[in-house]
């Protein structure tokens, strides 16, 4: 019996080795997929991380620039109205120097025209003075001829009168 409990024994301390054997495998395999497993996982986690991180950082480079383009448009705003005070400022005075301008030009051409009309109405004073000067003349000229003229109808006139009879009458042959 005491054989009998030594191979009971050893066969006891034989199947506790070999159970411990397939315990220490399957606990070696246990732990090699789950280190596999682990670092697939982290894997994953760290290129999930990578992909996460890009894009949060995409997103600040947007929310960056958003922020900028805002910053800029408030500044637009703020200054919107002294730009266009100024621009409106710079069209009074363009307008006004314009204006002016215009004014001064039309000012000058007409008193240019004022004065060529004064020029040309002083030209034609002068002409119709030459000609009632001219025409005056030309009427005592022939009021004298006129004159003349009438002295010698009247000696006409009397000479005929003073010498009646030596006008002899011309005969009509028809009543002979």
């Amino acid at each position: 019996m005491a054989q009998a409990q030594q191979a009971v024994q050893e066969q006891t301390q034989v199947e506790q080795t070999r159970v411990k054997k397939q315990r220490d495998q399957e606990e070696e395999e246990y732990q090699y997929e789950f280190t596999k497993r682990k670092q697939r996982q982290e894997a994953e986690l760290a290129e999930s991380m990578t992909v996460k991180q890009k894009q949060l950082n995409e997103r600040e480079a947007k929310l960056k620039e958003t922020e900028d383009e805002l910053a800029e448009l408030r500044k637009m705003r703020d200054q919107w109205d002294a730009k266009l005070q100024k621009a409106v400022d710079e069209a009074v005075v363009t307008t006004a120097k314009n204006a002016d301008t215009k004014y001064s030009q039309e000012v000058s051409l007409l008193k240019a025209e004022h004065q060529v009309a004064q020029s040309l109405l002083k030209q034609q004073v002068e002409y119709l003075q030459k000609q009632i000067t001219s025409q005056t003349e030309e009427m005592r000229r022939l009021q004298k001829e006129a004159a003349v003229a009438g002295e010698y109808v009247t000696r006409i006139a009397e000479r005929a009168v003073e010498k009646p009879a030596s006008i002899v009458a011309p005969t009509n042959p028809v009543t002979k």
